[in-house]
């Protein structure tokens, strides 16, 4: 991130970047044990808040939160129990919504699988969400979730009907659940990726079809050239620095797309095979402020079994291939991928954690963060009852920051103001109310 002097006012996101730089060397990153452990016996999803501070969930109803230390490194930050959920959840949907809750649904493993409740920060507090009974036996399972531009949640759950194509919506004001457009094919474990357009892009089975916020409805896009699915699972997908989005694949193919920018279908290639024989089937991946992408890969075939193994790679776009990150901790050779997941953090590092282990590493990815997807402050005022409004660019970075698919979700698109004071201490105001949580957005402010 720039230097600053004095007090400083950054808004800043775990993924903040545009266009890559080709003269960049990059090298691999480094892996950090945290200095405590969490409160709990396992920490899975992790979902970075408004004010700079993780919250980190258990298999169960449990949370934690993660708070820097004034340096601002969450190597040496520290934990503290938060309230727990309503009903158990493990492998469940959730989105940050714009006043800075959390909203969470469903759940593969639990008591939630049929219901959603929203956690208030300011207020410790976890609130179920109505769930009209006309819906009929709803399973939201392992469920997908966006945010779309008006502050809704786009929901695509899992029914006693594996066949179900129909999609939900969340609305934060009146704390309901109703129903939303039906897509062209069923849910299949697929993951979503959000378009600069704010259109979500989704590979099926066979097709690809997105969801168009202006239109309120799913449309077919067009057919990729190779199958990225195997045994039903598909890994991770996210937009990339240089405007396409890239599926990891159960097979061991990758795809890339190259949006239109509009409701007329883009483009689909083939990209480069998983080296090594390996596979991405339930695994995460997560951006880099350097411009690649980290990624967990597991021995190949897929199999339904868990693979006791997994390699980390640095995906490069400009060169298009994948580079093996042989320094990564001795103990993942015996981690599952399905126990993995990512967060991008805002000092520019990657958060990583090990449910079944309760291991945690923050990755210090090797290279400066990409120059022209750095963000711009055009203005800050104070409003009357002492907050303050601020005005910029690329304050939501260009990817949505780290996946997981239909098992978890964990976006960093929104900005978040960190301070520093003249002798370096590090602390974090509260954003919220943000007009947009749009990415790649440009000159647009």
């Amino acid at each position: 991130m720039r230097p600053r002097s004095a007090l400083s006012i950054l808004p800043i996101i775990g993924v903040v970047f545009a266009a890559i730089n080709p003269t960049l060397v990059r090298a691999q990153g480094t892996w950090t044990p945290l200095a405590h452990e969490p409160p709990g016996a396992t920490i899975g999803l992790m979902i970075l808040l408004p004010d700079g501070t993780v919250m980190g969930h258990d298999t169960s109803i449990n949370w934690y939160r993660l708070t820097p230390d004034n340096r601002g490194s969450y190597v040496n930050g520290t934990w503290t129990t938060l309230a727990p959920m309503n009903e158990s959840r493990e492998y469940f949907g959730s989105q940050v919504l714009t006043d800075g809750r959390l909203f969470v649904v469903g759940g593969e493993y639990g008591t939630g699988e049929q219901n959603a409740e929203v956690y208030d920060p300011a207020t410790n507090i976890w609130t179920p969400v109505i769930v009209p009974s006309g819906l009929g036996k709803i399973l939201f399972d392992d469920c997908e979730t966006e945010m779309l531009p008006d502050g809704t949640v786009l929901i695509s759950p899992k029914a006693a009907s594996s066949t179900a194509a129909y999609t939900l919506v969340f609305d934060p004001i009146t704390n309901t659940i109703s129903t939303a457009p039906v897509r062209i094919d069923a849910e299949e474990e697929e993951s979503w990726v959000k378009l600069p357009d704010n259109s979500i892009l989704q590979n099926d089975v066979s097709i690809s079809e997105r969801f168009i916020p202006s239109q309120n409805e799913w449309i077919y896009d067009s057919d990729p050239p190779v199958d990225i699915w195997a045994i039903g699972e598909t890994g991770a997908a996210l937009l990339l620095p240089n405007g396409k989005a890239f599926f990891l694949g159960a097979s061991g193919n990758t795809l890339l797309y190259t949006p239109s920018g509009n409701a007329t279908p883009g483009t689909w290639s083939a990209g480069p095979v998983i080296p090594d024989g390996n596979v991405a089937s339930d695994a995460p991946a997560a951006m880099l402020v350097t411009g690649n992408m980290l990624c967990a890969f597991q021995p190949g075939p897929a199999t339904d079994g868990i693979s006791s193994s997994t390699a980390f790679y640095e995906y490069d776009p400009v060169a298009n291939s994948f580079t093996n990150a042989s320094n990564a901790p001795a103990s993942s050779a015996t981690w599952d991928t399905g126990g993995i997941l990512m967060l991008d953090l805002p000092d520019g590092t990657v958060l990583v954690s090990y449910l079944e282990g309760n291991s945690l590493y923050v990755y210090t990815p090797s290279g400066a963060p990409i120059e022209a997807g750095k963000p711009s402050v055009a203005s800050i005022t104070q409003n009357g009852d002492g907050s303050f409004h601020l005005v910029g660019t690329l304050l939501n970075g260009i990817s949505a920051g780290a996946a997981y698919g239909d098992d978890a979700q964990m976006d960093t698109n929104r900005p978040l103001v960190r301070l520093t004071d003249s002798g370096g201490n590090v602390s974090y105001a509260r954003t919220y109310n943000w007009s947009s949580t749009g990415v790649a957005t440009g000159s647009a402010p």
